[in-house]
């Protein structure tokens, strides 16, 4: 790991860089010097990974993604901000998801281009169910009634389909 970091980090001692992004990874055996403040071991973590991330992106293009915007918090916000801020000049695109929501994300989202998802049509959402069932022969009324309760979202639409058919091999009646 140390090897790596230095690749990814070259002005950073390793084995400092470790301590704070180890946590990130669920490793947590490895101590950051106890007199360093949560504020502070907080603000060294993002810089590292930006730093991270900066560094890759100098070196070859790179794709950001992060999903489900509408649930950031705070800390993640200020990684994909200054992510943003660091890699701007550089090689890279950001790809950020979010349903559309009611209270804007605590991120300035000023300089990203929008494509808004409409909901797939309730004929485009039968025919999803259809497809994810795979040959299962679902009635006419059950489908309308996964489509209807769906709103046309296809994530839903194909977890739902799938609960239905687990539910029926479970010999519950469908």
């Amino acid at each position: 790991a140390e090897r790596l970091l230095a690749r990814a980090l070259p002005d950073e001692d390793p084995a400092t860089a470790l301590a704070y992004l180890a946590p990130l990874f669920g490793l947590h055996d490895i101590a950051i010097p106890e007199e360093v403040t949560p504020a502070a071991v907080r603000d060294r973590t993002i810089a590292l990974v930006v730093g991270m991330l900066s560094r890759l992106a100098a070196e070859r293009p790179v794709a950001v993604v992060c999903e489900d915007l509408h649930w950031i918090d705070d800390t993640t916000a200020e990684v994909l901000a200054r992510t943003c801020a660091a890699i701007e000049r550089l090689p890279a695109l950001v790809i950020v998801t979010m349903r559309p929501a009611y209270e804007a994300p605590p991120l300035d989202l000023a300089g990203f281009t929008t494509i808004a998802l409409e909901p797939l049509s309730p004929s485009l959402a039968s025919q999803l169910v259809q497809s994810v069932a795979r040959g299962v022969a679902l009635d006419e009324g059950l489908v309308r009634r996964i489509v209807d309760q769906c709103e046309g979202v296809p994530l839903v639409l194909e977890e739902v389909t799938r609960s239905v058919l687990d539910a029926a091999d479970q010999g519950d009646a469908l």
